[in-house]
């Protein structure tokens, strides 16, 4: 079944969807909430805190008044939750006011200030039947011309007649184990039925498909045994090293030559790259790509954003091109002619690298001799992504790199399935970057050291956990204008994901050239962005990141011989698992503290990703949750002859083991 297939979805939706990296029914059911907000407290006038959002009934007990100030509306009227009233105003939004009837109960979801008479402005409002408000409601990484309400509707049609995929886990072990069905999973993670139940769907989903990837992961490594007769030459690649302006560490040089075999064996290569943040996992990657082009085969090098693809292929050309080999640039922002352009030379073989994003899965891109997929931080992609880059060329060898720290005892049971090679050192000259936590209250501190850099000649990310939330102050817009009143001497600006992909690229090259100062963003500069002019970051709102995501956050800053800053701002109160941040830089400790600190996960967090958002990070498992997946995968392998329907198993696996999910 297609999208366009789906009640709801035409054209115009259709293409808003594929914009959001949904182009199967799979993918819309797949596509997960980017946070939850709990609008479940149901709360009356007169004990509501004006500092809090709660659900409320209202009866509406007045018609509505409109005033005109300054060229703007201003609408009011009262209700009443049976005992006290409260009046509600809305700006420039009278429409709205209008449709309401009047003695009818409505659903409020608001804040109540404490003025003469309570009041609230430009309150969520729904019927009484409506359930966008009195529960658990999932909010999504939204583009132009697509809202929650289309995204609710679109994935609860496509619920009714997705073909939910039951052969991961046999039914009678999902009893054993106490694992939900798929459907209840998905179920449960787009309309939540509760907090206990969500959480139960959200564990029980990672599990599965972490358990899936480890049968995937097996099935392909028992697969390489097949000889291939498409293998590299070993090839003297001394010539590269020595063009670099810089030396490798042992680390990058021992992992070089892991790659460097494999690709020479007769085995289909499957391999991890894992290394911390800054490490230098892509200059090894793109020197092996060059070696494979070396011998006339292709490779290509996929990125989970436009601005990362953008950065990785002008940081390479030049390095590639004076080896006389070609390099292209294959993203969605390209325009129609640019990108036939260079899809037609591809399939040619005219082009010996190609880096880019999803655009480089789509059915269009045919390859000439396509022999080795380098895969970012994979756990950005989806299981059919990565099947549709496999199925870009025959017998493909794969490399996978991660920032991720993946703990240390996680790696002893991955090593058994999987290929690891692992970059445990930092390149010479670079200072441990000094990372301070500071409270809301004492911000003005935080002033002075923005001061302080760019005295140095330096540059300054500011990161914040939203765009334009009202709830919080530390928003993006808000930190945006009031960073540009505080330096109004200098270049501030801004960027999201929201941005076109024209504007984030004219923003990053900006900001690479220093005719920014101060960029204010959100996560989408976590992975990869490299601008080692900038070496102090001020994070917002740290309470509401993930440790791992804050020290991937913190690795955008330290990429230079310069002394580096890290400032975690919280709220006005001590956070522990803030304090590991400032005793270690190193990621694999992270890591291990994050194992033992994280419980179930709090799913009210917010997280920039709509896709996949991160639920195949090996990261975002916590320890029972590993434990568990293994202990399936072992029962299985172990007692083949009692699973039930095995044979059905083995098979689904057989037919899928293209999918590479590492």
């Amino acid at each position: 079944m297609e999208l366009i297939d789906i009640k709801g979805i035409g054209p115009k939706k259709k293409e808003k969807l594929n914009k959001l990296g949904i182009f199967t029914v799979s993918d819309l059911c797949n596509y997960y909430p980017r946070l939850y907000e709990d609008r479940s407290k149901k709360m009356d006038i007169e004990n509501a805190n004006p500092d809090k959002y709660y659900y409320f009934k209202f009866k509406i007990i007045s018609l509505p008044v409109t005033r005109y100030v300054n060229n703007k509306t201003i609408t009011s009227l009262y209700v009443t939750d049976g005992r006290k009233r409260a009046k509600v105003i809305w700006f420039n939004n009278k429409f709205i006011a209008n449709k309401l009837i009047l003695n009818k109960v409505y659903k409020f979801y608001t804040k109540l200030n404490r003025d003469f008479i309570r009041t609230c402005f430009n309150p969520l409002i729904a019927p009484l039947n409506d359930d966008k408000i009195g529960g658990i409601v999932p909010i999504y990484s939204l583009t132009n011309g697509l809202s929650d309400n289309d995204l609710h509707k679109f994935i609860r049609n496509a619920l009714k007649v997705y073909d939910y995929d039951t052969k991961i886990i046999p039914d009678n072990l999902r009893d054993k184990f106490k694992i939900t069905t798929r459907e209840n999973q998905l179920r449960e993670i787009h309309f939540p039925t509760g907090l206990n139940n969500l959480l139960k769907a959200k564990s029980d989903l990672k599990i599965e498909d972490f358990v899936r990837e480890l049968f995937f992961l097996k099935l392909i490594k028992d697969r390489n045994t097949i000889e291939s007769t498409r293998k590299i030459d070993d090839l003297y690649y001394n010539d590269i090293l020595e063009s670099l302006d810089f030396t490798l560490t042992n680390a990058q040089l021992n992992a070089l030559s892991e790659i460097i075999f494999d690709l020479k064996d007769t085995k289909v290569m499957n391999r991890l790259l894992c290394g911390d943040v800054g490490s230098g996992k892509t200059i090894v990657a793109i020197i092996s790509m060059m070696v494979v082009a070396r011998n006339n085969f292709q490779s290509a090098l996929m990125v989970p954003t436009e601005i990362l693809a953008l950065q990785h292929y002008e940081n390479s050309k030049k390095l590639i091109e004076s080896f006389g080999y070609r390099v292209c640039l294959l993203v969605g922002s390209l325009s129609p002619k640019k990108k036939e352009q260079v899809k037609e030379k591809i399939k040619s073989g005219y082009y010996d690298i190609i880096i880019g994003t999803q655009a480089i899965i789509q059915k269009d891109v045919e390859f000439n001799n396509l022999l080795y997929v380098v895969s970012d931080e994979q756990h950005r992609f989806g299981v059919e992504q990565r099947k549709n880059l496999s199925d870009k060329g025959e017998n493909v060898n794969y490399l996978t790199m991660t920032a991720t720290p993946i703990p240390r005892t996680m790696m002893l049971r991955l090593n058994k399935i999987l290929d690891l090679s692992i970059i445990d050192t930092l390149p010479k000259n670079r200072k441990a970057v000094i990372t301070d936590i500071i409270n809301e209250e004492n911000e003005s501190s935080i002033i002075s050291a923005i001061r302080k850099e760019i005295d140095r000649n330096g540059q300054v990310y500011i990161v914040t956990s939203s765009i334009d939330n009202e709830e919080d102050k530390n928003n993006l817009l808000n930190l945006t204008n009031k960073f540009k009143k505080i330096f109004s001497n200098l270049n501030v600006s801004s960027i999201h994901g929201k941005k076109s992909a024209e504007d984030k690229e004219k923003i990053l090259e900006a900001f690479q050239k220093k005719d920014i100062d101060i960029l204010i963003s959100t996560t989408i500069i976590e992975v990869g962005i490299d601008v080692k002019n900038a070496n102090t970051i001020v994070i917002y709102n740290a309470n509401n990141f993930g440790l791992s995501q804050l020290h991937q956050l913190r690795g955008r800053v330290g990429r230079s011989d310069k002394q580096a800053y890290c400032y975690l701002i919280q709220k006005n109160n001590a956070n522990s698992k803030l304090d590991i941040l400032k005793k270690t830089n190193n990621g694999f400790e992270i890591a291990k503290f994050d194992l033992e600190y994280r419980g179930g996960g709090n799913v009210f967090s917010t997280m920039q990703h709509g896709k996949n958002l991160d639920y195949l990070s090996y990261m975002n498992l916590n320890k029972d949750e590993i434990e568990l997946s293994f202990e399936i995968y072992d029962y299985i392998i172990n007692n083949k002859k009692s699973i039930e329907n095995y044979d059905i198993i083995e098979k689904y696996y057989e037919e899928n083991g293209k999918i590479v999910l590492n």
